[in-house]
């Protein structure tokens, strides 16, 4: 008896670490998405929403989503603005998922079209200041590659009507500035909330030419019409990540010791760009970050502000 209980426990050992050692390899998930011409889609959005996991698609189409938390019965998520949004579910015999071509509907007659009266006069709105403020950072990882977007909420409270006509957004020469991102425009609703997207194209900024000069990255969206909001709303800058090197970048987290020194801590691989800011403690708190699909306030008592901008055509 206890020799074949002593084999059953061996037996259950080798099962129990066989189950362990297949359950710790990546699960890989591959694919190309197309719209319904056939054309490969850039900077499609890939995810998983419930595992906090996502990519964005190459030039090409592909993507190539990785981890050991994938398994069968997951939803995977495939986006993009102007098309209707792709879900999934998972199945496969064994740890690839090869998912082929993805094609993406149009979605028609979004909306309708606007006949703007000819305006002439311009005005900025947003936060265009940059001197005489303490400059800070917005910096974008690597841990949070399912969404990031840094946005800010700009009123309509002198009730403009016209268009937007430009939007910008001040690129620190700090990690990688090159970095191309996306730009989100959102109608807010009667509360100041976030409601739907008000620019129903895909607008990619290429980030800054040039490390040193030129910070403010700035993208005319004139020929989209986007009327002014009676109540207001959001600009965004996503955040696009891809497995490129050339857009990582190593940084250094410190932390106060007991002496009250910075020690380094450890290395970590961030993506992107710096976003600029600035600190003003009397400024209204117009800033948000939007994680996974969740808006967030940015909280009074930091004073961060995001230095993004608008030029708004008006009548």
């Amino acid at each position: 008896m206890k020799i074949t209980k002593n084999i059953t426990l061996q037996i259950s050992l080798i099962l129990f670490l066989i189950i362990n050692t297949f359950s710790s390899f990546a699960q890989t998930i591959t694919g190309t998405v197309q719209n319904d011409k056939n054309e490969s889609i850039e900077y499609a959005h890939v995810y998983i929403a419930a595992k906090y996991l996502g990519i964005y698609t190459f030039e090409n189409g592909t993507f190539e989503l990785s981890d050991t938390s994938i398994q069968n019965g997951d939803t995977l998520t495939v986006s993009f603005l102007g098309y209707e949004t792709k879900n999934i579910r998972l199945q496969s015999t064994n740890s690839q998922y090869q998912l082929g071509v993805i094609q993406l509907k149009t979605i028609v007659n979004q909306l309708p079209t606007l006949t703007i009266n000819p305006a002439n006069k311009l005005v900025t709105v947003g936060n265009p200041e940059r001197e005489g403020f303490k400059p800070t950072g917005f910096l974008y990882g690597k841990k949070r590659i399912f969404q990031c977007q840094k946005a800010i909420f700009i009123p309509n409270k002198e009730k403009y009507i016209g268009t937007i006509e430009t939007v910008s957004f001040w690129v620190s020469p700090h990690g990688k500035p090159k970095t191309p991102f996306r730009i989100r425009i959102y109608v807010a609703d009667e509360n100041g909330k976030a409601t739907g997207d008000l620019l129903t194209e895909s607008v990619i900024a290429k980030g800054l030419k040039r490390r040193k000069k030129n910070r403010w990255v700035t993208v005319d969206l004139s020929q989209y019409q986007i009327e002014i909001p009676e109540n207001g709303f959001f600009i965004a800058m996503e955040w696009l990540y891809r497995a490129e090197k050339k857009y990582n970048n190593k940084t250094k987290i410190s932390k106060k010791n007991e002496e009250g020194e910075y020690e380094v801590i450890r290395t970590e691989i961030w993506f992107g760009q710096h976003l600029g800011g600035i600190v003003d403690k009397k400024r209204p708190n117009n800033t948000w970050i939007v994680r996974d699909g969740k808006w967030t306030q940015f909280p009074n008592r930091s004073a961060m502000h995001a230095s993004i901008k608008a030029t708004l055509r008006v009548r």
